[in-house]
């Protein structure tokens, strides 16, 4: 295999090791660290896992595909390069938010007895600046390999797992806290300021 095929998914997948690395690192504690669903997680800890492994398998296979021209997109440097400093951008992100939620940060959905709006940092803007990370650290990654099948795999299992994950999440806060949480959905979007 050449290496304009592997070395962009081999830089890819560094980052997203990168990325692994540093969420269990931003984790508080072994509480925050957990798999074990609270009632409120609705399987979607699960699901956003098997999206991380559909992600890497579309990660792993670019290298191959690129090697026989399929699903390629050119121009793939600048696209391996425009990946690569995008998907830098996205774990950026996702550190921020996580920094900002501290002892909030939770692998599951769970919430605490002291739980409260966090409204600092990248929250002042947008509910989920910590997914919003993530979909771009993703849907970079299959730019970064410059090949139309890896796009396609992480959007096809990344968007809908986190979306998921948006509204089930969404419907925790608004049960857990109530007018805090109101308030603060009707001054925020989800995802994208003054859009979504």
């Amino acid at each position: 295999m050449s290496a304009s095929a592997v070395v962009p998914s081999a830089a890819a997948l560094a980052i997203v090791l990168a990325f692994v690395v540093v969420q269990e690192a931003l984790r508080a504690d072994a509480a925050s660290r957990t798999l074990r669903e609270s009632a409120h997680d609705r399987g979607t800890t699960r699901l956003i896992g098997v999206s991380f492994v559909v992600c890497c398998a579309g990660l792993l296979a670019a290298a191959p595909l690129n090697q026989f021209e399929i699903g390629t997109i050119e121009p793939r440097v600048a696209l391996n390069i425009a990946g690569l400093a995008l998907m830098l951008g996205g774990l950026a992100v996702r550190v921020a938010a996580a920094r900002a939620l501290g002892r909030f940060y939770t692998r599951t959905l769970r919430t605490s007895r002291d739980q409260r709006v966090v409204s600092s940092g990248p929250y002042r803007r947008i509910r989920h600046p910590g997914y919003l990370g993530d979909i771009v650290l993703f849907l970079a990654a299959g730019v970064a390999v410059s090949n139309l099948v890896a796009i396609a795999l992480v959007a096809a299992s990344t968007v809908p797992a986190y979306l998921r994950r948006i509204a089930v999440e969404e419907r925790m806060l608004k049960e857990t806290l109530g007018r805090e949480w109101d308030d603060y959905a009707a001054r925020t979007k989800r995802l994208i300021p003054f859009i979504y």
